[in-house]
């Protein structure tokens, strides 16, 4: 089997290895970065942001956010949110708050209910 025009057999394990061991970083890298989100609320909106790359963030208006979701999946489980507004009901995210405290959801959810926001949460019973 020909790669890279050498043989496969011909070709040094180390570098097979190499080669295996970075890719494997890029993918556990781009895990970490997707994970890492966390929230700043505005007098007048909401602010999603990455913490490894902060040009990956976005802002709701309170008044174009129809619902939230906020889940925990499992009890060992990371809460996520997704906020679905009025312009664009079919592709909403669903982000990885992996940087805000579970101490903090017992702020988080009145402070938006208090906004006028719909707010549904999921497994977070013990949390708030």
């Amino acid at each position: 089997m020909l790669l890279g025009g050498y043989y496969l057999h011909d070709m040094q394990v180390p570098v097979v290895v190499w080669i295996y061991l970075i890719a494997i970083c890029i993918v556990g890298f781009g895990g970490i970065i997707i994970r890492c989100f966390y929230l700043i609320l505005m007098d007048d909106r909401l602010i999603i942001k990455n913490r490894f790359c902060p040009f990956w963030c976005n802002k709701f208006y309170y008044s174009d956010i129809e619902k939230i979701y906020i889940e925990q999946p499992g009890v060992l489980g990371v809460c996520y949110i997704q906020v679905i507004t009025r312009k664009n009901r079919k592709h909403n995210w669903k982000y990885i708050l992996d940087f805000v405290s579970p101490k903090d959801y017992t702020e988080l959810v009145p402070i938006l209910k208090e906004k006028g926001v719909n707010v549904k949460t999921k497994n977070l019973t013990y949390l708030l």
